[in-house]
């Protein structure tokens, strides 16, 4: 969960440079590179990229021995000063910055925990619905994977209406741009080149900002019915969205990335984008070793072009089934909102409000910030593999979190015109950005998951409906027991 430190958290550190390295380890004493060797090797042009990486390597496999850091990656700047420096991402924890002043190197410290700092507040008009030109679509559509190949520093792409410097104050003008959020904004990772200043002539604006999975955070009770929103646990902790029934019988829906491990979510990209699973796969709630059921099926598409991305989990739902459409109980804001009638719909407008229910931040609202129909890109890093997801549901608040970790999974709705609920999607992550307290939640469209499970509804809970299946069921057993009496009445005629 990588986020930029404000300039006085951030700690460049470098030793005399012509100076080799004494590290305590004395089994590497003059093995590891200088900043300055690496600096010449680098800027004189004279090694190969791969050697130079084979160098920094070494080093990264040093800075990763101090304690809470969790990532590291060597990277360039391109300003007057011209430094090589090496990006770490700690955990929320001070004390790794002292060991890594020790090592000597010039480190770039980014925290896996978001840091919100309110320096150099923003200029552009983020929040306000923004018109997306036929051009700046075509643009996220024709670009969009190559800046996800070219640059691994990249998190997430999509266009935005940016704000102008105008020599007169009153005068308010923008100008569509295509906004790429990357980890550390002016460190290029060694081996790659500067992102472009613009593509097609749509200009670029460089920013700041880490996609994360919402898998992870606090436990619940264990629920006697389980319940949409609550606590789910196998691979990591996430929450259960809402149910659907197939021949499986019950299901619910969750995020892949909760109920797999990477290496599942790489096997699934290989098999087509789709796994299916025997029944050793037990899920639990709120964690092991309360089973609910078993994992199912995968699916994991980035859903390239107008296609939306899904990283999906289907959990056959055995034990402890839920019996309504109520949510878990709620320590926070209350609220008596209910899912009963199984309705899913594809909001089609920016501003609408928009609720949900999940197993950390529980019930909380907001309002969507960009539909599916507009282009974007996200890359989520999950535990070292690359999830890549397109054209996801955008939902932001202002000053409180609409979903954090342990929170994927969590089903969104809006309220139809009669005030019923009406399920648009679940929480898949969220992209948290340099100088805001809250972050930007991505939102897996309901309707494309539907389609991609070939059903055409979810579960409802609706007095009407459950009456109407009770009354079909009823019919059907009468069906069979009038055929049961004619196939002994046949069976007595044939005997005598």
């Amino acid at each position: 969960m990588p986020f930029s430190m404000s300039s006085t958290h951030r700690q460049c550190v470098t030793q005399a440079e012509n100076n080799m390295h004494v590290i305590q380890d004395t089994h590497i004493v003059d093995v590891l590179p200088t900043t300055k060797d690496l600096s010449d090797m680098f800027y004189s042009n004279t090694y190969s990229i791969d050697e130079l990486k084979a160098k920094c390597q070494k080093v990264c496999n040093e800075i990763l021995k101090v304690e809470h850091v969790v990532n590291v990656y060597p990277t360039y700047t391109t300003n007057s000063t011209k430094r090589l420096v090496f990006v770490a991402v700690v955990e929320n924890e001070f004390e790794s910055t002292e060991q890594l002043k020790q090592l000597g190197y010039d480190i770039e410290i980014q925290y896996k925990q978001p840091k919100y700092t309110k320096d150099n507040p923003r200029q552009d008009d983020y929040l306000l619905k923004h018109e997306f030109t036929d051009k700046l679509k075509n643009v996220i559509r024709k670009f969009g994977n190559t800046l996800m190949l070219k640059h691994t520093n990249v998190s997430f792409i999509r266009g935005c209406k940016y704000r102008l410097v105008t020599e007169n104050e009153n005068e308010i003008k923008y100008e569509p741009r295509l906004a790429v959020y990357v980890r550390a904004k002016g460190f290029i990772p060694i081996g790659e080149e500067p992102i472009a200043k613009s593509y097609d002539g749509v200009p670029v604006d460089v920013r700041e900002g880490v996609c994360i999975t919402f898998a992870g955070g606090r436990a619940n009770d264990i629920l006697e019915n389980v319940k949409m929103g609550c606590q789910i646990e196998r691979h990591q902790s996430g929450s259960l969205g809402v149910l659907f029934e197939n021949d499986n019988g019950l299901c619910g829906i969750t995020c892949g990335h909760v109920v797999c491990s990477p290496k599942d979510m790489e096997q699934c990209m290989k098999k087509g984008g789709t796994v299916n699973f025997d029944t050793n796969y037990e899920v639990y709630q709120p964690k092991k070793p309360h089973t609910i059921g078993y994992l199912k099926k995968v699916i994991y598409k980035q859903g390239i072009g107008n296609d939306v991305g899904l990283d999906i989990g289907v959990i056959q739902l055995t034990s402890r089934p839920p019996i309504d459409g109520k949510f878990p109980i709620a320590e926070k804001a209350q609220s008596d909102l209910e899912f009963e009638s199984g309705k899913a719909f594809e909001p089609k407008a920016v501003g609408e409000p928009c609720y949900k229910f999940g197993c950390v931040t529980e019930y909380t609202r907001s309002k969507i910030t960009q539909t599916s129909e507009e282009p974007s890109v996200a890359r989520f890093n999950f535990e070292g593999y690359t999830l890549i997801l397109h054209n996801q549901i955008l939902v932001k608040t202002n000053g409180v979190l609409f979903a954090e970790p342990g929170d994927s999974g969590s089903p969104v709705f809006i309220k139809a015109c009669d005030g019923e609920l009406v399920c648009i999607g679940i929480v898949e992550g969220g992209l948290y950005e340099q100088n805001d307290p809250t972050c930007t939640v991505y939102v897996t469209p309901i309707t494309r998951i539907l389609q991609e499970l070939c059903i055409s509804k979810l579960k409802s809970f609706s007095i009407i409906e459950t009456m109407a299946k009770d009354i079909g069921e009823l019919k059907g057993s009468v069906s069979r027991i009038e055929q049961l009496v004619i196939n002994n009445k046949a069976y007595q005629c044939v005997c005598s």
